[in-house]
């Protein structure tokens, strides 16, 4: 497609503003995650001290004095995945909206709005955009690559809740052209739960080697890539 050359102007100058409120915004959120970090040091099989409780609980504080939808924070190893989670009544408003609710196309880190917001739902689904920059969800594609997958360091990430640090062992990851068939959040029964994962299984470019049964409960982390496909990534709760 051919733009004229004021339109094509327009087009730079508009991504322009965009690009940097949101560079804007990343780092008022990366100022208060440096703080939730340091809150949350200690590893989780340690008991959690009150005072640990309570700068978590100020972190997320200073979060939900953003944005009250945040329920988590996510971080993938050797990506650029590292963002809170919100969540709305539908699955349209965060991909034009920014974590500060401005209007936006790189949009935010949203939970699909029939998970619950506590992460315990058999399937859960968390979305983002795909972007260029590698912002968002735009460093995913990462785990297509040889180099990333065959390092076991990276088939665990985390998202860390106002109470808890939940794990997350990565089972599958793949392309595939546009399709919603991996976005079931309800299951008949245990059979059904497990032709699911056979299928998400099948189609992943890496053998993981990661055992799933019917006791499990699974995490898509899902984004663009490309014209029309979609970059997916699998993975079983461990926590």
């Amino acid at each position: 497609m051919v733009f004229s050359g004021g339109f094509g102007l327009y087009l730079i100058m508009h991504w322009k503003i965009e690009h940097d409120i949101e560079q804007d915004e990343l780092a008022q959120i990366n100022f208060l995650a440096e703080d939730y970090e340091e809150a949350n040091e200690t590893e989780t099989s340690e008991p959690t001290t009150t005072a640990q409780q309570s700068a978590q609980s100020r972190d997320f504080a200073s979060l939900k004095a953003i944005n009250s939808t945040t329920l988590g924070w996510i971080k993938v190893n050797n990506t650029r995945i590292d963002y809170p989670i919100v969540q709305s009544d539908d699955n349209e408003y965060y991909l034009k909206h920014s974590f500060n609710h401005t209007l936006n196309s790189s949009g935010a880190i949203f939970l699909d709005y029939r998970n619950n917001a506590n992460l315990n739902n058999k399937h859960t689904i968390v979305y983002g955009h795909g972007r260029n920059e590698g912002t968002m969800f735009g460093t995913l594609k990462n785990a297509l690559k040889s180099n990333w997958q065959k390092n076991s360091e990276n088939h665990i990430f985390t998202i860390r809740t106002e109470n808890t640090t939940v794990r997350y062992q990565v089972f599958s990851v793949y392309r595939i052209p546009n399709t919603n068939d991996y976005l079931r959040t309800l299951f008949r029964n245990d059979n059904d739960f497990l032709e699911f994962i056979t299928m998400l299984k099948n189609r992943s470019v890496y053998n993981f080697g990661t055992e799933i049964s019917e006791k499990n409960q699974i995490i898509t982390l899902s984004t663009c890539i490309g014209k029309g496909d979609r970059m997916v990534l699998h993975a079983k709760r461990l926590d």
